[in-house]
């Protein structure tokens, strides 16, 4: 198993697990792939068959269809997703998870107990 883990600054920490995992420095980037599981702080679980990232971890991206669960929103299914840390959103929000064709959002209110 191949792990990993970002953690782009003392709040947020996303960890990675794979099967198979593999760097390429001639294109700068690290694959992940066999059914990745990437898991976040903020409580959100993913599951996607593959995922690349820039060696520079400003850009990390499923090469297929996503589904997320846990964290406050609810369950995720897109057919794409996408992870940016750019100089212009390291201060205030480090990272910006964009979800892509065929989002869809089953939301589950909290209930209070």
């Amino acid at each position: 198993m191949t792990r990993a883990r970002i953690s782009p600054d003392e709040t947020n920490e996303v960890t990675f697990l794979a099967p198979v995992g593999e760097i390429d420095q001639d294109k700068s980037v690290v694959r992940l792939g066999g059914g990745v599981i990437l898991n976040s702080s903020l409580g959100y679980s993913m599951r996607t068959s593959e995922i690349i990232s820039t060696l520079d971890i400003e850009r990390i991206f499923t090469t297929g269809e996503v589904e997320i669960q846990g964290g406050p929103l609810g369950q995720f299914t897109a057919g794409s997703a996408e992870i940016l840390q750019t100089r212009e959103n390291q201060q205030d929000r480090p990272l910006k998870l964009i979800f892509k064709v065929g989002v869809r959002l089953v939301y589950i209110p909290k209930t209070e107990g």
